[in-house]
């Protein structure tokens, strides 16, 4: 059995994705190959299958591996030695507002563009992910990897290869949700994880119906949230000491 950190701050699902980029980048995954099974994933490394969806995902997002119905995962593309690739996330410490004002500047144009320059195959990748991040949801995971997963998708969907890369650069860090203290399933109730769907689904729709205002603002009325819910939890009820979203507001909802 293989060993990996169980101290890491990010959970199993990060270590297990570090784990396999390292074999990418060392070129005992080389592309075109497959990736193990999840249920060999789940024996080798003794760990659940949530964990290593959200490590599939994770990689997926980071544009490394696809997954194919029926023949499993592959990978596509390489990483350089140490897995760098996509793991440059900058410290985003005490500068989580500067990370979503970014996304804003970012990503409503990107929804746009993928609106205009989407194919196809972009338009299912997105959906793969939508559909992903509402069966996590369904299941009451954290899905934060597979949130993420949704957005680098509209990211490459953009056509914008610096736009793909800055997303992918940020990482699943850039959503916030596990932040504020959500990366506890019990705590993202069932209202909140109905309105991330609502909301990334917005996004999904606008773009396969070519319409870049719609993608536009329904990006800008997603993040535009996100931040009102970070504030919120920065500043919190007085007196408490404790975020306000972390009690469940429902005005702001939680970051994503």
């Amino acid at each position: 059995m293989a060993a990996l950190s169980r101290t890491d701050p990010r959970g199993l699902g990060h270590a297990l994705a570090d784990h396999l980029k390292q074999r990418i980048a060392e070129g005992d995954l080389g592309a075109g190959e497959r990736v193990p099974s999840e249920t060999e994933l789940c024996r080798d490394f003794a760990v659940s299958r949530t964990v290593v969806r959200e490590a599939v995902a994770q990689l997926r997002a980071e544009g490394l591996v696809e997954t194919f119905q029926g023949r499993g995962t592959y990978v596509t593309a390489v990483v350089s030695p140490g897995g760098q690739q996509g793991s440059g996330t900058p410290p985003l410490t005490g500068m989580p507002r500067h990370v979503m004002e970014l996304r804003l500047a970012l990503e409503c144009e990107a929804a746009a563009l993928a609106a205009r320059r989407s194919t196809e195959v972009d338009r299912g990748v997105i959906d793969r992910a939508m559909a992903d991040l509402r069966d996590a949801l369904a299941r009451r995971e954290p899905a934060i990897a597979q949130d993420f997963a949704v957005h680098a998708a509209v990211a490459r969907a953009s056509g914008n290869p610096l736009v793909n890369d800055i997303l992918r650069g940020l990482g699943p860090h850039a959503v916030l949700r596990h932040r504020a203290g959500l990366a506890d399933p019990t705590v993202l109730a069932p209202g909140h994880a109905d309105l991330l769907v609502h909301e990334h689904q917005q996004i999904c729709d606008a773009i396969a119906r070519r319409d870049p205002e719609a993608s536009r603002a329904a990006m800008r009325t997603h993040l535009s949230r996100s931040l009102a819910a970070l504030d919120a939890e920065t500043e919190g009820p007085a007196g408490t000491g404790r975020p306000g979203i972390l009690r469940g507001c429902p005005s702001a909802g939680p970051p994503g």
